[in-house]
């Protein structure tokens, strides 16, 4: 939340509404315009992030990164709100709704056509390694993280100079989808809709062109 530093100038429209409101009022008034203030930033730091993507190279991760931080910066204004002010209905939001799921392959390590390689010391998977999928509850689950998501797996395996089948555990990553980072943000706007502050007089950009893929 942005706060006056000694020596700047209050903004005359300020310092006009300062002397309306009491001091509650006019904190949580600034409260919701920072919030307002980073919601517009995620329209326009998306958009920028495509941009960079097509026009200068970006990859994924740096992309990816880039729209999570805009969120997250979004989430960390809004998180009073939700658990402070509105805890009856924001803790849901916060803590358990719904974000989607994350297929991780396992590792190439642990596919059986990699088995027998002259760069294997496993000459064969006897029980391969499923895919497993990685669950996202809660949008203040996307707070102090990265665009990584990780899941460990194990298979059976036969390895050179071995005698019989062994366990074998290897760990593979991939990046958060986009359309869950999207969908917290989407989860944060609906909470702001059903405690009724979803209109800022001060936004007249349209929301609906943001890209909600991977």
């Amino acid at each position: 939340m942005s706060e006056q530093q000694p020596g700047e100038r209050m903004d005359p429209g300020e310092n006009d509404e300062a002397r309306v409101l009491d001091p509650e009022e006019y904190t949580q008034k600034r409260r919701l315009r920072d919030v307002f203030d980073a919601r517009r930033r995620v329209a326009e730091w998306e958009r920028e992030a495509r941009n960079l993507r097509m026009q200068q190279g970006v990859n994924e991760q740096q992309e990816r990164h880039y729209i999570l931080s805009a969120v997250q910066s979004y989430l960390r204004e809004i998180e009073p709100m939700m658990l402070e002010t509105y805890p009856e209905i924001g803790e849901e939001y916060w803590k358990d709704v719904d974000l989607g799921s994350v297929e991780i392959p396992p590792p190439e390590s642990l596919a059986p056509e990699n088995a027998g390689s002259v760069h294997s010391e496993i000459i064969s998977v006897e029980e391969a390694a499923e895919p497993q999928q990685a669950s996202l509850a809660g949008i203040g689950s996307l707070l102090g993280r990265d665009v990584w998501v990780s899941a460990q797996f194990e298979a059976r395996v036969m390895k050179r100079g071995g005698d019989g089948e062994v366990p074998e555990v290897g760990t593979n990553t991939v990046l958060l989808p986009r359309r869950i980072i999207m969908k917290a943000f989407r989860q944060a706007n609906v909470f702001l809709s059903e405690v009724g502050l979803d209109l800022d007089p001060d936004d007249e950009r349209p929301m609906n062109n943001l890209s909600w893929g991977e």
